[in-house]
């Protein structure tokens, strides 16, 4: 009985973040592994201008896309599940990837450096610092300029 490895790929519901999942695909396929496609939900604070109250209130429902993207990965003869938690991504990331002993986590960086870096924080970094497992880290690719415009 071969036992199944637990791969965590962080994805955030863009293609973008979708680019190390070839990757992860080949490694799970190696490895005899299960990729558990984890989405973290931000929690957005909505006031009530009235009460002064704040709700919190969830941005999107991630749960169809992970299943789509379960679903691609099973016609390619990958075992995937979906898997959502809240609050902030490395943190989560993190924690999810212990909860589950997991064999490797898997994402996607903007790679931003400078001022962008300092006030956007990394997430990627956060996780290489403190993951309980090792970490594959592909850059996504650069957006050409006349697709930004």
């Amino acid at each position: 009985l071969v036992r199944r490895r637990r791969i965590v790929v962080a994805l955030d519901g863009s293609s973008r973040a979708e680019e190390v999942l070839p990757d992860a695909a080949r490694i799970a396929r190696t490895l005899v592994g299960r990729l558990q496609l984890l989405a973290v939900e931000t929690i957005a604070a909505v006031g009530d201008p009235l009460s002064g109250i704040s709700m919190p209130v969830s941005v999107s429902d991630p749960i169809p896309y992970l299943r789509d993207v379960c679903q691609r990965l099973s016609a390619s003869g990958v075992s995937a599940i979906p898997v959502v938690r809240t609050g902030s991504a490395g943190l989560r990331i993190v924690e999810y990837a212990r909860e589950v002993d997991a064999a490797m986590i898997c994402m996607t960086t903007h790679g931003r450096t400078g001022l962008a870096r300092m006030v956007m924080g990394s997430v990627a970094e956060q996780v290489l610092r403190t993951a309980p497992c090792p970490v594959l880290v592909r850059r996504m690719a650069a957006v050409p300029a006349e697709v930004r415009s």
